[in-house]
C-alpha cells in the first residue's frame, strides 16, 4: 500500500509538463461551442483532459471512451455528434484539434494576453472591481 501511494504521488512529477498543461484557445473554444449545451461543453472539455493526460492521443474506441466519461454508448454517440469538431480522429486515434488547445502554458502573468475592455467592463459591472473567480482587479 505504501509503495503504491508513493508511486502515485511521484507520477505527476515524472510526467512531461506538456502532458499536464493544456493551452486553451478561449476564442476558438467559445466560437466552436457557441451552440453547445452546458452538458456538451463539459463533456468535450472532460474528454480533452483525458486525451492530454494520456499523452495527446487516445484510441477512438466508443465503448472505452463512453466508460471513461461515465455514460452509456448511445449517450456517447449523441454527445459525440456535437463535440466532434473539437477533436481530430486519424488512423483510429483521437486527439484534440490544435486550433482549440495545444500542449503548454503561459509562462508568466506578463505573457498573458490583455483582457478585452468589453469583458473587463462586464466583470466590473457583475462583481465590482474584483473578479469573483480569480480575484483580479485589473
Amino acid at each position: 500500500h505504501d509503495a503504491t501511494a508513493a508511486s502515485q504521488q511521484e507520477e505527476p512529477d515524472a510526467m512531461n509538463t506538456d502532458r499536464r498543461m493544456m493551452a486553451l484557445d478561449v476564442d476558438e473554444m467559445l466560437v466552436r461551442t457557441r451552440s453547445f449545451t452546458t452538458e456538451e461543453v463539459g463533456f468535450g472539455f472532460r474528454l480533452m483532459n483525458y486525451v492530454w493526460y494520456a499523452g495527446g492521443r487516445l484510441p477512438f474506441d466508443e465503448q472505452m471512451l463512453a466508460r471513461m466519461l461515465g455514460v452509456q454508448r448511445p449517450r456517447f454517440r449523441k454527445l459525440w455528434a456535437t463535440i466532434a469538431p473539437l477533436f481530430l480522429v486519424d488512423a483510429g486515434a483521437l486527439s484534440v484539434d490544435p486550433d482549440v488547445a495545444r500542449p503548454g502554458r503561459l509562462e508568466s502573468p506578463e505573457a498573458r494576453p490583455a483582457i478585452p475592455s468589453a469583458m473587463r467592463e462586464e466583470v466590473w459591472q457583475r462583481d465590482g472591481e474584483t473578479c469573483r473567480y480569480c480575484g483580479a482587479t485589473d
